[in-house]
């Protein structure tokens, strides 16, 4: 075990010069990239018509740049309540995807578990004694 009181330093005594720096610092944070309906229906058409050429399964970042740069294209940023909406960059479309492939695989293991149906056409609901139940 050592012992700090030799050493002439203590930690407890830099931990507030740290912290004082710490908090000091100016933090800048991006403004979030808004997203409508058309931007995503055209953002998901966009990757599906070239899944082909920049995939074997798993989207990467040239992928997502040439994604971005249709979207800067097809869609200039605009405001949001009288302020500019943040600027789609190729992580926040990869962010976007990743959040696309969690609710498939949701909705895929809500189809596949025991007593649940899913259609479609008529939504979710719970199978109750061989007996389909609409939701």
């Amino acid at each position: 075990m050592s012992n700090s009181s030799g050493s002439g330093r203590s930690l407890c005594s830099n931990s507030s010069n740290i912290i004082t720096a710490q908090s000091s610092q100016a933090t800048t944070r991006k403004k979030a990239a808004h997203w409508t309906v058309k931007e995503e229906t055209a953002f998901l058409g966009f990757l599906q018509g070239k899944l082909s050429k920049f995939s074997n399964g798993n989207f990467r970042k040239p992928a997502f740049t040439a994604a971005t740069n249709f979207q800067m294209a097809k869609f200039p940023l605009h405001s949001i309540n009288g302020e500019m909406a943040g600027e789609k960059t190729s992580e926040t479309c990869n962010h976007k995807f990743k959040s696309f492939k969690q609710s498939y695989h949701a909705v895929v293991d809500l189809k596949n578990a025991s007593m649940f149906i899913y259609c479609d056409k008529l939504g979710a609901g719970i199978m109750d004694d061989m007996k389909e139940i609409w939701t």
